[in-house]
């Protein structure tokens, strides 16, 4: 039958059979009569003892025979067992191996991906920053090149400023030597106009066409300032600044410029030799009024010759000029009233105001 062991045939029997013993002799005298008998039985009995000897023999080689097949079988499936077993664990170990190794692949092309984007990644960077570096250095050198030329465009304005303003004193010191009506080269008031009737000496009366021309003729030109302008007067504001130690709110500083005009008239304080201090007094008394009503720096030229940069409204009532103000006051021969001419600005207290009439104050 298909998956029954088949039953393998019984050992032959080969272990040679005993001897059976010899009968023992009988004695002559008791073989006679009736001994035949006794002697057949015997035979028989030992007989059937030796084929039992036998069979027993036989059973007990077959019984061990069986044991040894039963063991041999079972250690040939413990074998095959044992085999099984190992050839398991080494496939698993191979694959386990296998699989180590595909992961140390893995996780070495990993490690190789990420370095070779973080060199990239730092290649840029470094691409990045010598780019920034070479702008920032091409940026500072234009801006470098351009402060130079304005540094040297304020120097010039200036310089043409301070010409300008040291030819007005010569021109207001020879007029003044030589009698003329007008104290300085400085645009004056506005003249009051005449009633029509009243006329210079030996003139008629004075037309109304005639009063707004002579009023027109003394009226300045007005401009802007420059760039450059404006630089040079933050410059020089924050020189005197630093020379004066100017600090704190409008009024503070317009009273600190004032003491210290008021110590150098004294004669405890030496007057400075700086053109930049000077004219910075006169513009950082300005910046002082300009944050504290509003009025705006420009530049201002009369029909006859002088030219300064003054202070004035938005409706151009009046005008006032600190550039030449202040530094006059220095001298001991002037009048300080910048304080007192800041005050009455803040507060208002001016004379009737009238648009475009650029009333000089101060």
């Amino acid at each position: 039958m298909a998956g029954r062991r088949a039953k393998k045939p019984a050992v032959p029997d080969t272990s040679p059979r005993p001897k059976r013993a010899a009968a023992p002799a009988v004695p002559s005298a008791k073989r006679s009569g009736g001994g035949e008998p006794s002697r057949a039985g015997a035979k028989k009995k030992a007989g059937a003892k030796t084929k039992t000897a036998v069979k027993k023999s036989a059973a007990k080689k077959n019984a061990a025979a069986k044991t040894s097949r039963a063991a041999q079988t079972a250690k040939k499936a413990a074998t095959a067992k044992k085999a099984a077993t190992a050839k398991k664990a080494a496939t698993a170990k191979k694959a386990a191996t296998a699989k180590k190794a595909a992961t140390a692949k893995k996780a070495a092309a990993a490690k190789k991906s990420a370095a070779s984007k973080r060199a990239a990644g730092a290649a840029a960077k470094k691409t990045a920053a010598a780019k920034k570096t070479a702008a920032a250095k091409k940026t500072a050198a234009a801006k470098k090149t351009a402060a130079a030329k304005k540094n040297a465009a304020s120097k010039e304005t200036a310089g043409a400023a301070t010409k300008k303003t040291v030819a007005a004193r010569k021109a207001a010191a020879a007029e003044s030597r030589a009698g003329t009506t007008s104290a300085t080269r400085r645009p004056s008031v506005p003249p009051t106009e005449r009633s029509p009737t009243t006329s210079p000496a030996g003139a008629g009366p004075v037309m109304p066409s005639a009063r707004v021309l002579a009023t027109c003729a003394e009226l300045p030109t007005e401009r802007s300032l420059t760039d450059e302008e404006r630089e040079a007067m933050a410059k020089v504001a924050e020189t005197a600044r630093g020379f004066v130690g100017a600090i704190g709110a409008p009024h503070e500083i317009v009273g600190g410029v004032s003491a210290f005009i008021e110590e150098v008239r004294a004669g405890r304080r030496e007057e400075p030799r700086s053109q930049d201090v000077r004219l910075g007094l006169g513009v950082l008394w300005g910046e002082q009024l300009r944050a504290q009503v509003g009025w705006r720096w420009v530049h201002l030229t009369y029909p006859d010759g002088f030219a300064s940069y003054a202070l004035v409204p938005d409706d151009r009532a009046f005008a006032c000029f600190p550039l030449n103000r202040v530094p006059e006051a220095l001298r001991r021969d002037g009048t300080n009233t910048s304080a007192h001419v800041f005050e009455s600005i803040r507060t208002g207290t001016l004379p009737a105001r009238n648009a475009n009439a650029y009333l000089v104050i101060g």
